[in-house]
């Protein structure tokens, strides 16, 4: 049995994960989010972006029994809360305002949480045995596939 990883993340990442919601500010541009970093480590794949609600569904309940908290009635209220401070700036025309108005929103709802619960917490990645290895049509992972038939071309024929 392989052993589980550990790794240590920073709150806003770990909320963007459970409140499906751009809670923490994105790296530099041209780097992936943080969210998917954590669903990348706990799955064990390189997720795409389109894999991320997938990635996504497999880990919140891996992330709610490590952290209780996460799922408690206090923090699904506070969610709750959170999504109806952010409705009206739905209305907004201007995109930028708009943009701002949510960022001052998200920043500061963070801040109490960090300032709450803490800044980083350690987050195990799912079990190997546990993870839900993508499959081809033959049944063999999709890693197992790559290995068997090395280099692929693809050739796109029009008739």
């Amino acid at each position: 049995m392989k052993k589980i990883e550990k790794r240590k993340f920073y709150l806003g990442d770990i909320l963007n994960v459970v409140t499906d919601l751009l809670v923490a500010r994105e790296k530099t541009v041209g780097e992936r989010l943080n969210n998917i970093d954590i669903l990348d480590f706990m799955t064990g794949e390189k997720l795409l972006t389109l894999e991320r609600l997938r990635a996504r569904k497999q880990c919140l309940p891996y992330l709610f029994k490590q952290h209780p908290w996460l799922n408690s009635p206090e923090m699904r209220d506070s969610i709750i809360k959170l999504e109806n401070d952010l409705k009206p700036t739905f209305a907004e025309r201007d995109e930028d305002k708009q943009r701002e108005k949510q960022r001052r929103i998200l920043d500061n709802w963070c801040s109490q949480q960090i300032k709450k619960y803490g800044e980083t917490f350690e987050i195990e990645a799912i079990p190997y045995d546990e993870q839900n290895h993508p499959k081809d049509p033959l049944g063999q992972t999709i890693e197992e596939a790559k290995k068997k038939m090395g280099k692929v071309e693809i050739v796109i024929v029009e008739y």
